[in-house]
This record gives C-alpha cells, structure tokens and sequence, in this order.
C-alpha cells in the first residue's frame, strides 16, 4: 500500500474533504476520557505517514478535549497549521456607515477627521448593508460553528432599516448576539425588543456623563438630546426588571456595557462615569483610550492628566466590590503603557504576533471583507462565491500568515483599499482582547513551542 505522508497544514485531509466539516472532526477527536493523541492514531487510516514535526505536535496533545472546548482548540491549532479547521469564534457586521452623532474621536464621522470617508464619497453615508446577504453568510457561519455576531462598525447599528429584522434573523439561527450603539435610537421599541429577543450583549458608547463633557465630545448634541439618552438608558432597565418579574427569573438579558472613550474633555469624570453607570442599571463599565490618530492626538491624555486617570482607577477597584457594577480591566494595559505620543506603548512590537484571523472576522457594508477593525480590506466579495469560500481562501491564507508572522520575516501585505495590513494602527490596537484571547489558548494547549 502507498503510504502518504501528511504535515501540519494537512493534519485533518485523512478524516475530511477539502471543505470545513468542525462537526466531524468533533465527533472524531472530542472526549473526556480519552486524549486528542489517542484519537487521532485510533482514527488515522493505515495508508497515512506523518512528517516528524507533525507527529511531535499530536503527541504533545496529550489531554482530553471537551465537546464544549474543541472549538477553541480548532482556532489555537489552526494557528499553528497555518489553516482553518473552523470558522472564526465572531462575525462582525459593519452594516450601516449613516450615524445619528458626530462624536469627535470616530474614524468616520468626526468633524476634525479630514479624511473620513463619507467626505470623500458623500454616497456612501447612508447605505445598508443588504438584508438578503447577512442573512447568507448567517447560514454559512452556522455551518461553520461561528458562535457569535457583532453588529458594531463604522456607524449606529440600530437606524438600519431592517435592524428589527437582523436581530430576529440573527438570534433564531442560535448566536450569540453583540451590538454597539450611542443609545439615542434606544427607543422603548427597541429596548422592547432587545430584551424580548434576549440579545446577550449591548455596549452603549457614551463617554461623559455631565452634558458640559458630553458637548465636548459630541458638537451637535443639544441638552434635550443628552436627556433624552439617560431617559432611554432607564426605561432599558426597567425593561429589564420588568421581564425579570413577569418570567420569574433572576437575570434578564442583556448584558449592558457602559463604555466610555476617555479623552482630554473627561478624563475628570472617570469615577463619576462607573457611579452613574451603576445607577442606570449597567452591569459593568468599560473605559477605553482614546486612539491617537494624526488629527485626534490632542484629545490623548497627557502626563498629568494620566496621572489622575490612574489614581481613580485604583479608587475604583478599591470600591468595587462594594458597587453593583463590575469595573473592567479593559483598559488597564492602555494606561499602564500610555505614551507621551498617546500611542499604547507599541502594542504590536517587535515579537508580537497578531491571531485574529482565526477567532475574528469582519465582514464590511461594501460587503467585502476586512481582516480587522483597522478597516484592511483582504477579500472581494465578487471573487468568491460566498463567506465560506472566502474564510477558506489562499487569499486568506496570505493575509493569516503575514499578521502571524510578520515579525519574523513575512512581507506585509497592502489590502484592496490601500490600507497595509500591519501599520502604526496596529501600534494601538483595538483588537487586543481577542489577540490575547488565542494567545492564551495557544499556551493553555502547550502549542506556543511550535510556532
């Protein structure tokens, strides 16, 4: 008999076709009583070698893997093998680039960005992404054991026409559901919905808690507008509290997140911001810098204006087991390693690898394809015949290895838009949660040696 030896990139061609069957190799490798390496020569066919580095990395594997926690082994593993065995963790959605605000750090609409790019192509600002092919790549991504959907992006989510519509689409398929908004289209129709349709996670951007810091931040809001926003933020609790009562349960989705961009304007109001947070009936609060860009530089904090931010943030964690809102260590690594320039200490630096591309895709409302929210278009929608050919591709395939591998002699790549895939962007990085995320898995399953 012929024998074929296979390598890492082709550890799975023995039990499956070309195409991305997770749910077998599940079934196949998954146990809790026996190991990843026991199965995998249990199952190997007779007329199958392995190389020695592959043969060394099933045998590292020499614990049970659960049902529940194959599909994060699937994304640490696809790392190593420079393939994709499973689709990404996360889909986000850019689905509208229209914004009720203008809130002055935003990338798009922001009324000192010279270059946003609605001001370039004013047509642009009010399209939606189509209903018809969200709802396509849903069903890919259901095939591909996607396990949530980010509805976020370069404008408000929720003044997308069909929006009621996406929810509904999105949350009848099983996913996890996550969305972004600035809270002014949080009507009590809205929040009806969202926690009808129990949507697991709302993240409301608001960042000032006075209407002085607000105005700053936000040119055009008016003092009835701001009170509006905090009337909206407590008819979502009492929604809340409502449903808790009627369905005679002890938590009621969603899980509501208070972020707050922290600038020049309101860095004074960081312990004010976690106070009110937990008044409004937000479970936790978020705090993110302000990312530094050549026409927002002078929004970043300077020295002494860190200096407070971090002695109230160590208040805070003093207190917090006393409040009902939990303080996030979200930002914690931003302003431990904040810089004069206000970058974030060089966040991808000179050993760094970046992992997204296996726990994280963003699908853009041209509906081509981003490999992050840095906005590098990687793939043309036209090209491929749908979302999973694409999250299949060579072409992404490229673009993985670059972001992997980047820092250890791989040429980066310029994406369809002319944005490089690794630049002074990645400098402060607004993906790090979900790096670090497979970076931890990568060492969790012993597999950081074979990179």
């Amino acid at each position: 008999m012929k024998q074929e030896k296979i390598n890492r990139n082709s550890i799975f061609t023995p039990f499956i076709d070309k195409e991305i069957k997770p749910q077998k190799l599940i079934e196949l490798f998954s146990s809790d009583n026996e190991t990843f390496c026991d199965l995998y020569f249990k199952h190997l066919p007779n007329e199958y070698t392995l190389t020695k580095d592959l043969s060394k990395l099933i045998k590292s594997q020499s614990k049970c893997i659960s049902n529940c926690d194959f599909p994060d082994f699937l994304r640490a593993l696809g790392a190593i093998c420079l393939n994709v065995f499973i689709g990404p963790k996360r889909i986000l959605f850019d689905i509208t680039y229209s914004c009720n605000l203008d809130c002055l750090y935003c990338r798009r609409h922001s009324p000192i960005n010279p270059g946003d790019e609605e001001k370039l192509i004013p047509e642009r600002a009010h399209d939606f992404f189509p209903y018809d092919e969200l709802v396509q790549v849903l069903d890919d991504a259901q095939d591909m054991m996607v396990e949530e959907v980010l509805l976020v992006g370069g404008g408000e989510p929720s003044i997308h026409p069909q929006f009621f519509d996406i929810v509904k689409a999105v949350k009848v398929r099983g996913f996890l559901l996550s969305f972004s908004t600035n809270g002014l289209s949080m009507t009590s129709k809205l929040a009806d919905l969202i926690v009808n349709e129990q949507v697991d996670n709302v993240t409301v951007s608001v960042s000032g808690v006075s209407f002085e810091s607000y105005k700053k931040t936000h040119p055009s809001m008016s003092q009835k507008g701001f009170d509006r926003l905090f009337n909206n933020f407590e008819y979502l609790h009492s929604k809340r509290r409502k449903y808790i009562a009627e369905h005679k349960v002890e938590y009621s989705k969603p899980f509501c997140i208070f972020l707050h961009v922290i600038t020049s304007d309101n860095y004074h109001e960081v312990i004010d911001m976690a106070l009110i947070g937990q008044e409004y009936g937000f479970d936790t609060i978020w705090y993110k810098l302000v990312h530094p860009s050549e026409w927002s530089r002078h929004l970043c904090l300077n020295e002494e204006q860190a200096a407070q931010v971090k002695e109230d943030f160590k208040y805070l964690k003093t207190v917090a087991p006393k409040l009902k809102i939990k303080i996030d260590d979200y930002m914690d690594h931003e302003i431990d390693n904040l810089e004069p320039s206000g970058d974030w200490s060089g966040y991808f630096h000179d050993e760094k690898r970046c992992f997204v591309g296996w726990n994280f895709s963003y699908v853009d409302l041209s509906t081509d394809y981003s490999f992050c929210c840095g906005d590098r278009i990687i793939g043309q929608s036209k090209s491929y015949d749908n979302y999973k050919q694409f999250w299949t591709s060579d072409e992404y395939k490229k673009v993985r290895k670059c972001g992997r591998d980047i820092n250890y002699g791989e040429k980066n790549i310029v994406g369809y838009n002319g944005v490089s895939l690794i630049d002074d962007f990645c400098k402060s990085c607004d993906n790090t949660n979900f790096n670090e995320e497979m970076e931890d898995l990568i060492h969790d399953y012993g597999l950081s040696k074979f990179l």
